[in-house]
Formats: C-alpha cells, sequence, structure tokens
C-alpha cells in the first residue's frame, strides 16, 4: 500500500513537468526537445537564482539590525509570512488541477485503488511542490541569519519545524480556497474558463503591486522594525507565537506545532468529505450526492446477458448509446 501511494504521488510530480521536458523519440524533434529540455532548465535555473538572490538581499537588509534589537523573533516571523505567501500564490491553482480538476480522475477511481490513498497522493503532492517553492525563501533566510545572527541548538530546531509547518498549512489554506474555486467554475459551467483567467489577473496584479513596492515595504521593515514587532506582538499573536517559536520557545514551539497538525487533519477531513461532490458537479454543474457500492463480479455469460439487456433498451428508447453498442439485434 506504501508503495502505491508512493506511485501515485510520483506520477502525480512527474505529471506536472512531464510534458514541457519530454523528449520525443522520433528523430525528426528530438533536437528540438533537447533545445527546449536545456532552455527551459536554463530559464528555471536563472529563476530560481533570480529569487534567492532577491530574498537574500530582503534578509540581509533586516537581519543585522534586528538582532542588534533582540528581535530575533521577529525577523522569522517574516520569513515565514514571505515564504507562505509565496507557497500560498504558487499552490492555489494546483490545488484546484491536481485536486478536484484533474484528468485522470475518473481513470484512478474505476481503478481498484483506495480513495483515501488518491485523495492522499494528490494533497502531498501539493506539499511536495510547496517543499520547493519554500525552499527559494527559507534557505536564502537560514544562510543569511547563520552568518549575522546567533545560531542555537534550539533555534536549528526551529528552523527545521519552519521548513515543515510552511508547506503544510500554506497546503490546507490553499487546499480551501482551491476547492472554493472548483465548486464557482462547476457553476459557470462553460464560463469557468473566464472565471479562471480573471482570479489569475487579480492575483498577477497583487502579485505586480506587491513588487513595485517591495523597495518601500523592505525600508519600512529596516526603520520601523521595533515598532512592527511590538504591533505584531499585540494585535497578530499567532504570528508573534510562530516567529518565537522558530527562535527557540520550546513551549510556543509545541503549541504551534499541535495547532497546525489540527488545521491540516481538520481540512483534510474536510476535504475527504467533499472531494466526490466536487468532482461530480465539474461535469454536469449540479450538487449530486455520492454513494459508494461495491462492485461484485459476475460470471461471462451473466454479463454478457445483462449487457445485452441494457444495450436492447438503450435502442428501444432511441438513445445515441446504442450505437456505440458491441451487440447486434436483428
Amino acid at each position: 500500500m506504501n508503495k502505491l501511494l508512493f506511485q501515485l504521488i510520483k506520477i502525480r510530480l512527474l505529471g506536472s513537468v512531464g510534458g514541457a521536458f519530454k523528449i520525443n523519440r522520433s528523430e525528426t524533434n528530438q533536437k528540438k526537445k533537447i533545445l527546449k529540455f536545456i532552455l527551459l532548465f536554463l530559464l528555471l535555473a536563472y529563476c530560481v537564482v533570480v529569487f534567492c538572490g532577491m530574498f537574500a538581499l530582503l534578509f540581509y537588509t533586516i537581519c543585522e539590525p534586528y538582532c542588534s534589537m533582540n528581535i530575533e523573533w521577529f525577523y522569522f516571523t517574516v520569513v515565514f509570512v514571505v515564504a507562505f505567501a509565496i507557497c500560498f500564490f504558487g499552490s492555489v491553482f494546483a490545488t484546484q488541477s491536481q485536486i478536484y480538476d484533474s484528468r485522470d480522475n475518473e481513470l484512478l477511481l474505476a481503478m481498484p485503488i483506495p480513495t483515501e490513498f488518491i485523495l492522499s497522493g494528490r494533497v502531498l503532492s501539493v506539499i511536495v511542490t510547496n517543499f520547493i517553492y519554500e525552499s527559494v525563501v527559507v534557505l536564502p533566510a537560514i544562510i543569511v541569519f547563520l552568518i549575522f545572527g546567533n545560531m542555537t541548538v534550539m533555534r536549528a530546531i526551529g528552523m527545521i519545524f519552519l521548513i515543515v509547518a510552511v508547506p503544510i498549512l500554506s497546503t490546507a489554506i490553499s487546499s480551501v480556497v482551491g476547492g472554493a474555486l472548483a465548486i464557482v467554475s462547476a457553476k459557470m459551467k462553460r464560463k469557468k474558463n473566464i472565471f479562471t483567467i480573471l482570479f489569475s489577473i487579480v492575483f498577477l496584479v497583487l502579485y505586480f503591486v506587491f513588487f513595485n513596492n517591495a523597495s518601500e515595504y523592505m525600508q519600512l521593515l529596516v526603520t520601523n522594525g521595533m515598532s512592527l514587532a511590538t504591533s505584531v506582538k499585540n494585535g497578530f499573536y499567532p504570528l508573534y507565537a510562530i516567529g518565537a517559536s522558530v527562535d527557540g520557545n520550546i513551549l510556543l514551539l509545541l503549541i504551534s506545532l499541535i495547532t497546525i497538525i489540527i488545521v491540516f487533519g481538520f481540512v483534510y477531513f474536510i476535504l475527504s468529505k467533499s472531494f466526490f461532490k466536487i468532482f461530480a458537479m465539474q461535469s454536469t454543474g449540479d450538487k449530486i450526492k455520492y454513494r459508494k457500492k461495491e462492485l461484485k463480479p459476475t460470471a461471462p455469460l451473466w454479463a454478457l446477458v445483462k449487457k445485452c439487456d441494457v444495450c436492447y433498451e438503450f435502442r428501444n428508447g432511441s438513445n445515441i448509446f446504442a450505437y456505440s453498442c458491441c451487440c447486434n439485434f436483428s
């Protein structure tokens, strides 16, 4: 069973990027495919270097003053917020397409695979993707803190907690939003592509607005670090708890870890209950109650008799399905 779950995750991850990096076996297109692979690889490497450098510059700017003011916890809070935002924006549409609107849903549901394995494979694949998104933020932040901060054993444990907590929490929140998007797009039927495009435009506008003002935000974080830290501690205690957890507060670390596990477990429970309902709405746009039934095997002769009987009823009812039936009636 564990091997089956691993294979589902592997297929999902390879399917996400396999189309772009697939090399055709035909000799005519092989050179073009190899060139495409190289260009995409170089583009991906360039994006990773640019984003890592950009976030390293951000954390380099705020790490030293925060350490001198003894508000290292606020540094980790900023790291958490930035990493969570990147993971959320990167996976909110992935949860809709990979969990609810995947093309192989019907194929997998028709196979003798436990439904909880199908859902778990999709959710875990999103978590793995979020780990990749998170790495371009958290790794530069950790390297910068190793240079300017005072690394302790408890802070090292807190950083491990940060690396694990961000993808899990962002997957939980993005799964809820992705499920809502799937419901709305199913209700809109033919207009769901327009809805997806409009929603994507809104996200892109917010993205560009944020990065166009990134220098102002950076300056605000540097000049008003102490006042912002006080405001977060007094007004947004969960963010303070996350930062203090990474900073070495063992009690808040345990509370934060338990809270994130509870949130993820609750969201997964909701997903397991609503997965088939939302999936059924994708084709009809209507709410359909899914009823799980056991498939009972029958003898080949009896199966053929039942099939011919169904085809005969469809043909008498002038249903188009009858014309594709393999049974012939005189």
